[in-house]
């Protein structure tokens, strides 16, 4: 018995594997074409009002504003929240959310620096966000984007000029001769 045989014979048993073998082949396309999702990554912050340490998205534009009113910058009022870098000479997993900067110091880490984005920067990102298309010209801010501090928050330095390198190469010093460990969330 052929096989064109067999089919005409049994179109029902042929009309069942055909519509099994068909949700299979889209089930796995559908599979195929889910991808990898976009994984959040948290980075500790430090709120400069509440003087605590806390965790959100990587992906945050500083300084942003969590609800604890503005901060008085240089530039003017903007949000109290900016990124910390946090380093310790022992356990990273000791450093957790919510600990200030003395209870960080007790459990062996320190805030080396903290980061925030330029004015120019946070202006380029209002008009993105808007749906806005920026220029080329517009991503020559990149280079000089971030602005540190020492854990004050009083001076704000670009971070690749003279005073920003000291801010962060002394913020790394406080382990003498050991190699200070980043804390992740």
């Amino acid at each position: 018995m052929s096989v064109r045989e067999f089919l005409n014979n049994n179109s029902a048993v042929a009309t069942i594997v055909a519509v099994v073998l068909l949700v299979m082949a889209l089930g796995v396309i559908i599979w195929q074409n889910q991808g990898p999702q976009p994984r959040q990554l948290d980075v500790f912050y430090y709120d400069l009002n509440t003087q605590e340490v806390f965790v959100d998205d990587l992906s945050r534009v500083v300084p942003f504003d969590r609800g604890n009113g503005a901060y008085e910058f240089a530039d003017g009022p903007r949000g109290s929240a900016v990124r910390a870098m946090i380093y310790t000479c022992g356990d990273p997993e000791e450093i957790k959310e919510g600990m200030t900067l003395a209870e960080i110091e007790a459990a062996g880490g320190f805030i080396a620096y903290l980061e925030r984005f330029t004015p120019q920067m946070l202006e380029r990102q209002a008009r993105i966000d808007a749906g806005e298309s920026i220029s080329y010209e517009d991503y020559e801010v990149d280079y000089d984007s971030v602005w540190v501090s020492t854990p004050e928050g009083q001076t704000w330095v670009n971070q690749n000029s003279e005073a920003g390198t000291q801010v962060i190469q002394s913020g790394l010093q406080r382990c003498g001769n050991v190699i200070p460990k980043l804390c992740r969330p």
